[in-house]
């Protein structure tokens, strides 16, 4: 079994960011500023820290950014008005901004390292890592297309028809709308159409079952096997999650290397690519420190914490987690090349932000793991 370190040379996803920092805030957090939203009492610093987050906002000096996860986690809200609050906050500061989904990125990673590996160029437009969109963060831009009964594309035609400005205003209720629905969580009546428009919820909620019983069997294979804990557990880790995890989207790479006339994948590579894949290595050593301690029992909660800050972590400049998590990044000295601020407090965060400075164009688009500098600053 070979060793699969951390680089401390990651090879990032062929993504652009914004200049302007990008912060990740855990639901719970967002919980709680929806209750200083509505008057309710709160524990201390979340009053000042909802003020400080909405004035770096509309000063540009942060961008807000949610995940793939958030909207799955707001299902576990049962109560709608509480569901309705929390998304009016996650509207009002992050405005729809999602980070490209975990699977995406780790195949634009894996990608990356091969071409970096071989020596070969990649395509000279890179993705973007954020989007305004929730589908963005299953890798779909979204936007409205209208076809005929044939299946043609016939946008532009009802846009002439109806009128471009009328027809304008449509797409852009409609979208947001959308945006609206899929964040505070669909009815049992809205979920058809939801699902008809791009949403997988169902099936995301599917794999997350299947991923659970697969870190349940490795609970259970090292239970039988328990010095494989004291050992080269992170390798093994890595090896299984290679096989379960990305085994399937490296024979789809091969595919299409094929097809384009690329030499295939050289046996005995995939472990330094691997080694390179920052959202991947952050995963690994999460499950590792997890399946460190025996008497953990696994939860889908886990595997919505990892999928979460798995990217969070690569690609953003600052993280307000939960506790657990927040214990678990912190403990992983192997991740230090990438490790962005993870306050304690919501205090520590207001201090952060307002720490920030203001920056002449915060939407210049830069290199994914570049973190913010003194270049754009005012």
């Amino acid at each position: 079994m070979d060793r699969v370190p951390f680089s401390s040379d990651p090879v990032w996803a062929p993504v652009m960011r914004p200049l302007a920092p990008l912060l990740y805030l855990d639901i719970n957090h967002y919980i709680e500023l929806a209750r200083v939203a509505g008057g309710k009492s709160t524990p201390a610093g979340y009053e000042r820290l909802f003020h400080e987050v909405k004035r770096a906002v509309t000063q540009e000096r942060v961008v807000v950014v949610l995940s793939s996860e958030h909207p799955y986690e707001m299902l576990g809200i049962k109560d709608p008005k509480q569901r309705a609050a929390v998304a009016a906050v996650m509207e009002e500061v992050a405005k729809f901004r999602y980070l490209l989904g975990g699977p995406e990125l780790a195949q634009l990673e894996f990608e990356a390292g091969i071409a970096a590996g071989l020596q070969e160029r990649l395509p000279e437009i890179p993705y973007p890592l954020v989007r305004q969109t929730a589908l963005w963060a299953h890798g779909r831009k979204g936007g409205l297309t209208v076809r005929d009964s044939a299946g043609n594309d016939v946008t532009e035609q009802a846009r002439q028809e109806v009128g471009p400005g009328k027809f304008d205003r449509m797409v852009r209720w409609g979208e947001l709308e959308l945006e609206r629905l899929i964040l505070r969580g669909p009815t049992d009546e809205e979920l058809p159409d939801l699902i008809a428009r791009g949403w997988d919820g169902p099936s995301a909620l599917a794999s997350r079952e299947s991923r659970l019983a697969f870190e349940q069997d490795t609970s259970r294979v090292l239970a039988e096997n328990p010095k494989w804990r004291r050992g080269r557990l992170r390798d093994l880790i890595s090896w299984r999650e290679f096989v379960h995890e990305w085994l399937d989207m490296m024979g789809r790479v091969q595919l299409e290397r094929a097809s384009r006339g690329l030499p295939p994948i050289p046996d005995g590579r995939m472990h330094v690519v691997m080694a390179g894949m920052p959202k991947v290595q952050v995963a690994i050593s999460m499950k590792t420190r997890y399946h460190r301690n025996p008497e953990h029992e696994w939860s889908v909660n886990d595997i919505t914490d990892i999928d979460a800050m798995s990217v969070a972590f690569a690609y953003c400049d600052c993280l307000l987690t939960d506790n657990a998590a927040r214990a678990n990044l912190e403990a992983a000295k192997e991740l230090r090349a990438i490790s962005p601020p993870l306050p304690k407090s919501p205090n520590e965060l207001s201090d952060w932000l307002e720490a920030l400075p203001v920056l002449t164009n915060p939407w210049l688009l830069v290199p994914a793991g570049r973190r913010p500098s003194a270049e754009g600053l005012s």
